[in-house]
């Protein structure tokens, strides 16, 4: 199974990296392609890979603009002929999920599609067609843009998952409670590949993994001697993690607007973990971000990066668009590298993880 190439298609960074982590947890060669304004190419850079994930950098762009993106992806992964493409949805179901369900309807019309955004680990349920999330329920096929009609989708519990059928331009919606439920539709999908493409958040991509690869490596060692932590999401459970950071007696707390001054008191404080917060909307008007790693005056930074934005920004201010996918640190949690390994990037959706993940990310330890 391990000579199988795996296509991934996410609408943000951190969706692209967080499905792709299992793969290169499990010993599969991973890189992430990133589509934004100032690269119109992909697969730049990268070559001898067994999962390539593409980043259309598009989830919160109106469609008309983040059309474009979108299909240059699709039209990316089908040229490179992947014997399985997953499309990496978003665990709450946000994002252009009914246009970009039809794009790829009309792109792959034999395919049938199978949708699962169950992510149990992180407490998403899917439970009689229903996304279960936190506060949030929703009607999965309703997202998906399906109606209930003579063309509606099959709705199967992942117990039958083994039975799915084969309807060519259908789509099959099926629930997951557990990991064992995912287990069960990955099964399917990983022996039938031509048959399907898999719709999922990062629970369903780590079971396809599971399946296809079954090498667990040790993390390889990065002995960084700065860690900066670029939190910009706004979600409750990200301001709950930046204040217990800031909060660290290990840490040197940057203002929201930074200056060179900032960061040389930074250098000089002998902290090791620097912590910058500031909201998404104004990460585009930081241009010295890219110069963090050089002020503080080493090459061997670990940046950790809270939210698809945040992630998105940082790399587009550093000029990168291939990151190597290093492993998985937990669930739903990636730690990638430039092509050049000048730094390593941890990614997280802002959503993701307990009060405490910041200070585990960052090597501290618990007060």
């Amino acid at each position: 199974m391990a000579e199988m190439r795996v296509g991934i298609v996410a609408d943000d960074l951190t969706g692209a990296a967080d499905s792709s982590a299992p793969f290169a947890q499990r010993g599969a060669r991973c890189a992430i392609q990133i589509i934004d304004s100032y690269e119109d190419t992909v697969f730049s850079n990268i070559e001898n890979v067994d999962v390539i994930s593409i980043s259309a950098c598009c989830r919160d762009l109106p469609w008309q603009n983040a059309y474009s993106r979108f299909a240059t992806a699709l039209n990316a992964l089908n040229e490179r002929n992947t014997d399985l493409i997953f499309w990496k949805v978003d665990s709450t179901l946000r994002g252009h999920l009914i246009e970009q369900r039809e794009m790829i309807h009309k792109q792959f019309p034999e395919k049938t599609l199978v949708i699962c955004p169950a992510f149990p680990r992180r407490g998403r349920k899917v439970v009689g067609g229903e996304l279960i999330a936190e506060s949030i329920r929703q009607n999965v096929a309703e997202a998906f843009g399906l109606s209930q009609n003579s063309s509606h989708p099959q709705i199967y519990h992942s117990g039958c998952a083994h039975q799915l059928p084969v309807n060519p331009g259908k789509v099959i919606i099926l629930d997951a409670e557990n990991d064992e439920d995912l287990d069960r539709i990955a099964e399917c999908i990983v022996d039938h590949p031509g048959r399907y493409i898999p719709i999922g958040s990062a629970g369903l991509s780590a079971s396809i993994a599971r399946r296809m690869w079954n090498v667990t490596p040790l993390l390889p060692s990065f002995q960084q001697e700065f860690t900066v932590v670029c939190i910009g999401s706004q979600h409750p459970v990200s301001r709950a993690q930046a204040d217990a950071l800031k909060a660290h007696p290990g840490t040197f707390n940057l203002p929201s607007f930074f200056t060179d001054d900032d960061l040389l008191k930074a250098r000089k404080s002998n902290k090791r973990v620097v912590v910058w917060t500031s909201p998404e909307d104004m990460l585009a008007e930081m241009p010295q971000l890219p110069s963090i790693a050089l002020l503080l005056g080493s090459k061997r930074v670990h940046i950790i990066a809270t939210g698809g934005n945040t992630a998105e920004t940082l790399c587009t201010q550093m000029k990168v668009n291939t990151l190597l996918v290093v492993s998985e640190i937990e669930s739903g949690i990636a730690m990638t590298t430039d092509v050049k390994s000048q730094f390593h990037l941890t990614m997280k959706s802002g959503a993701f993880g307990d009060t405490n993940l910041l200070i585990r990310l960052a090597g501290l330890e618990l007060q």
